[in-house]
């Protein structure tokens, strides 16, 4: 004896365990059944059907936190974004919490990329500049880096031991390169 007074309708329970097997998930049943979720899942539950864990093959996810920044950049490849957060908002029609996040997920991402490069002091070589200028690593006193967190594009502004201040931009994924690599003798001051 079924434990829902609906259940006790063959009818609908033919009906029910034929739009379950062309039905993608619980909620695709439940909108064919005109029930609500919560309810088709008890009665799923009582008939012992289930739907296989996890998501069907093909489908994935978009986070619509973070997703709609992701998807927002696919679709405009090499479209420079300001850097403010409203006038992103502005320019994308995606939501402030959207932007704010995608820019935190980023943000932790360069970081923990930067982390594991070190401190470029210990580098051994120096880079050589486009106007023909070397720096040595071991001439560097002190040193900060600024990132853009919607690209790898990386401002390094170098105090060097005799007091001269220096600009470098480089990207982030070239200072990996030149960690693993060593003195690629390539890049921008």
């Amino acid at each position: 004896m079924p434990r829902y007074k609906k259940l006790e309708d063959l009818d609908f329970v033919s009906k029910m365990k034929k739009e379950f097997k062309t039905s993608e998930n619980t909620q695709d049943l439940s909108e064919k059944l005109n029930i609500s979720k919560k309810t088709c899942q008890r009665y799923l539950k009582e008939l012992n059907l289930h739907y296989p864990k996890g998501r069907p093959k093909g489908k994935t996810s978009i986070n619509k936190k973070t997703g709609g920044m992701s998807k927002w950049i696919k679709k405009h490849p090499g479209k420079i974004l300001p850097s403010k957060v409203s006038e992103i908002v502005k320019q994308t029609s995606l939501t402030k919490d959207q932007v704010k996040s995608f820019l935190y997920r980023m943000k932790t991402k360069h970081n923990k990329r930067l982390k594991n490069i070190g401190d470029i002091r210990d580098f051994k070589g120096g880079l050589k500049g486009s106007k023909g200028s070397v720096i040595l690593f071991s001439d560097i006193r002190e040193y900060s880096i600024k990132h853009n967190f919607l690209n790898e594009d990386l401002k390094i502004l170098l105090k060097l031991k005799n007091k001269e201040r220096v600009e470098f931009k480089t990207t982030l994924s070239f200072l990996e390169k030149y960690n693993k690599k060593g003195n690629l003798n390539e890049g921008q001051m």
